[in-house]
């Protein structure tokens, strides 16, 4: 009710800024905006909606007539949390109910929504160390492929040190930020390829083939893959085991 524009309407005002923006139009609480943001996730990446209002809407009405036994492990985590910490003069059915009101979008609700194309991976699930894997892709475009390497979440790309005692010295804290960088960063390998779409060819074999081989070195054993061998285009038929073709 204030005069000045709020916070969504600068952003929208902004040279470059957003195309739309969802918020709450008053104070929002924890609880509604796990469950809203959980359920957006869902229509995103599940149900696939086509439009913005689309999305919003099957959002809204998800957060209250979704059935107990139908929620995900996330929502009846988020559901176990909130009852646990919530005052018993406080339902959480009644937070949100208030805050289908309480979200609004500040945009087009016909904005179709620009979901990627998928794109054909064919690779083994496991392989040991000193065995050789072929990675087979078929982009659905034309341009620029980027081909990462990654360990997962749970393992690092490096031996972690291990520290005992606190040490307040220049060297040892600029090693700290070392440290964490290089822990949020997966990627053993990353390259960048020229891809073309994918037509009929005589070949029974077609798409982009990427070979790594598995190795025992020091730093990537947890993981058991890491080293790329050698790439190099190859014409159709003449696909050998240490190629990438495009």
């Amino acid at each position: 009710d204030r005069t000045e524009p709020s916070l969504g309407e600068q952003l929208l005002h902004l040279p470059h800024g957003p195309i739309a923006v969802y918020g709450g139009s008053r104070v929002t609480m924890p609880y509604a905006m796990s469950v809203m943001g959980e359920s957006l996730l869902r229509q995103v990446f599940d149900e696939k909606r086509v439009t913005l209002g689309e999305l919003i809407l099957h959002a809204k009405r998800d957060m209250i007539l979704q059935e107990p036994g139908k929620r995900t492990a996330q929502r009846r985590l988020i559901d176990v949390m909130a009852g646990t910490l919530s005052p018993s003069t406080h339902t959480l059915e009644d937070e949100l109910e208030e805050h289908l009101s309480l979200f609004n979008l500040l945009g087009d609700p016909l904005l179709r929504i620009p979901y990627p194309k998928p794109m054909p991976i064919q690779c083994p699930s496991s392989a040991d160390a000193g065995d050789s894997i072929t990675v087979t892709i078929a982009p659905p475009f034309a341009g620029t492929l980027r081909v990462e390497l990654t360990c997962s979440r749970n393992q690092l790309t490096f031996q972690a040190p291990q520290r005992a005692s606190y040490q307040d010295n220049d060297p040892w804290l600029s090693d700290l930020d070392t440290v964490y960088q290089r822990a949020n960063d997966p990627v053993w390998w990353s390259q960048q390829f020229r891809a073309r779409r994918q037509h009929s060819h005589p070949d029974p074999s077609p798409g982009t083939w990427i070979m790594f081989r598995a190795c025992n070195c020091g730093r990537s054993e947890q993981l058991g893959i890491c080293c790329l061998a050698s790439l190099r285009p190859v014409q159709a038929g003449q696909l050998g085991r240490s190629a990438c073709r495009f």
